[in-house]
């Protein structure tokens, strides 16, 4: 808790001998923490994004392969794709629609 309050510069004066320096003592501290923390804030970004835009194209590919394996698949018989197209707050509608899914001319009928 005592290095967190000295990167804030929670410092009290009790028992200081003079107010003036030790003011200026904080405030050369207060600006060499936040450079500090700055910079170790830019380093950590740096290697955030030189890690994701190295990963970031093999990461869309797998990402697209998911797509196209799980809604070009519905998409094949076309009264199944009823059950995937419809956004979050529609598609609990499709509910009324599974009773239907053991049999593709029910299915069709009901879509």
């Amino acid at each position: 808790m005592t290095t967190f309050d000295f990167t804030l510069g929670a410092y009290s004066y009790v028992g200081a001998q003079n107010e003036y320096v030790y003011s200026a003592i904080i405030v050369g501290h207060l600006f060499i923490i936040n450079i500090l923390l700055l910079n170790f804030m830019i380093a950590i970004l740096s290697t955030t994004i030189e890690v994701m835009s190295a990963d970031g194209s093999f990461q869309y590919k797998i990402q697209l392969y998911n797509y196209c394996e799980r809604f070009m698949l519905a998409f094949e018989t076309p009264a199944y794709g009823e059950l995937v197209i419809h956004a979050p707050p529609l598609n609990i509608f499709c509910v009324l629609l599974l009773p239907f899914v053991v049999s593709p001319k029910a299915m069709e009928k009901a879509s």
